[in-house]
């Protein structure tokens, strides 16, 4: 499984350069120095997905977002969605595809769709709507999935055992890449990792041990709680700290 270590704008040369994938948010591109390092590594042969910065609670108009895309020449957009909401992101898909999709591909940019729902059947004929629909390249997992419950787990464990009860369910109908947004424990990007279905996963899990100079665990199920703020960025001491953090992260998924 390929990964993308999602940064601080201070450190994308240091963290992010360290991923198998380059993972831009578009949010944060009105910053020129963050857009010009994603746009730099693209010249350099780096594959870079654009998100739509849904998870960011910072949406721009899906206008500006294409505009950063095209700047960045990306290899991959995330079609807009709204998070548990599958109406509304089904729309907002198909209005996409409809307006944009032969722009992208004359310009040889990837689609990436993301399953959304609030009940395992709405996630699961979500999914078989972009697996089946031969304009999108890769289907896109979210993190927040919670059509099960389960009694006295916090969010993060509940997330992913919903995220991995449904990946080990759709496995072997998938007929596309699968890329898992976000992730919630190093325990979950491990067993995510055995899966041989999912291409890549982005998280900013590595910055959040390393602001607070926490080594990972393989048996973390949680993740700490602060959150990566990216206009913020993170000290000398968190990025040197990230960078022995990525390598045990690399040895645990071997």
């Amino acid at each position: 499984m390929k990964l993308c270590h999602i940064s601080p704008s201070n450190a994308l040369n240091k963290i992010s350069i360290l991923g198998n994938i380059e993972f831009c948010l578009t949010p944060y591109c009105k910053d020129e120095k963050y857009l010009d390092y994603f746009i730099e590594e693209k010249k350099k042969g780096r594959f870079v997905i654009v998100d739509n910065g849904i998870a960011e609670n910072k949406l721009i108009k899906l206008d500006k977002m294409i505009e950063y895309a095209f700047k960045i020449k990306a290899s991959e957009f995330i079609i807009p969605d709204v998070i548990g909401d599958k109406k509304k992101s089904d729309n907002m898909r198909k209005d996409f595809l409809n307006k944009y999709y032969k722009i992208f591909k004359d310009k040889g940019i990837r689609l990436m769709g993301v399953i959304q729902g609030s009940t395992f059947e709405e996630y699961l004929k979500s999914f078989e709507e972009i697996n089946n629909d031969k304009r999108i390249d890769v289907i896109g997992i979210p993190f927040r999935m919670k059509f099960y419950k389960f009694d006295s787990v916090n969010k993060d464990i509940l997330h992913s055992l919903n995220r991995l009860t449904f990946l080990h369910f759709i496995k072997n109908k998938v007929i596309k890449d699968i890329h898992c947004l976000g992730c919630n424990s190093i325990a979950e990007l491990i067993e995510l990792n055995k899966i041989k279905q999912v291409r890549s996963c982005d998280s900013k899990i590595i910055c959040r041990y390393s602001m607070i100079f926490r080594s990972i665990s393989p048996s973390d199920i949680s993740k700490p709680v602060d959150r990566v703020d990216i206009e913020k960025g993170i000290c000398k001491q968190g990025i040197s700290f990230a960078k022995t953090q990525i390598k045990r992260l690399n040895t645990l998924l071997k």
